[in-house]
C-alpha cells in the first residue's frame, strides 16, 4: 500500500501503524551489509555449506555503532577574543541584537548549525532557552580549547 498524502487521515495512521520500524545496526549488521554489496558473501556461500556467518554475527553486534558525533570546529583566534569579550558582559536573563548575532555566528561556524536571526523573538522564553543552550555549548567548547 502506498503511503496515504493526508497525513490527518485514519487511513494514514493505519499505514504508519503498519511500517516496519527502524533498527539500529550493530557491527554484526553493518559488516554483513557490506559484504552483501561487495559479493563476498555470495562467494563464501556458494563455496561453503556453513561458515559460522551467523554467529559471528550475533556476537558482532553486542557492539553497537558510535553514533555520529556534532561536526565541531575550533575558535579562530578572532572569534576567541570575541567570546572572551561576551562571557565577561553576558548576563543570561537578556541578550542583545549585536550578542545575539555573534552567538548565531559562532554556533554556525563550531557546530556547522545554522539559525535564522530573522526568526528568533526577542521576548519569547522559546528563544531565551535557545540562547542560553547555545551559550553553554560555545562555553563548553571554549573552555576545551583552551
Amino acid at each position: 500500500m502506498k503511503e496515504p498524502k493526508d497525513k490527518r487521515t485514519k487511513l494514514y495512521k493505519d499505514w504508519k501503524a503498519n511500517q516496519p520500524t527502524k533498527v539500529k545496526l550493530g557491527l554484526g549488521d553493518a559488516i554483513e551489509s557490506i559484504t552483501k554489496a561487495t559479493g563476498i558473501k555470495k562467494v563464501v556461500d556458494a563455496l561453503t555449506d556453513d561458515c559460522g556467518c551467523e554467529a559471528r554475527k550475533k556476537y558482532l553486534n553486542q557492539f553497537k555503532l558510535p553514533t555520529r558525533a556534532k561536526a565541531k570546529r575550533c575558535f579562530t583566534i578572532e572569534q576567541r577574543k570575541q567570546f572572551a569579550d561576551y562571557m565577561t558582559r553576558r548576563t543570561l536573563k537578556g541578550w542583545s541584537r549585536e550578542d545575539i548575532i555573534m552567538l548565531i555566528d559562532l554556533y554556525a561556524h563550531v557546530f556547522a548549525l545554522q539559525y535564522d536571526v530573522r526568526k528568533l523573538c526577542s521576548t519569547c522564553a522559546g528563544t531565551g532557552k535557545m540562547l542560553k543552550k547555545i551559550d553553554e555549548h560555545l562555553e563548553i567548547v571554549y573552555n576545551e580549547t583552551e
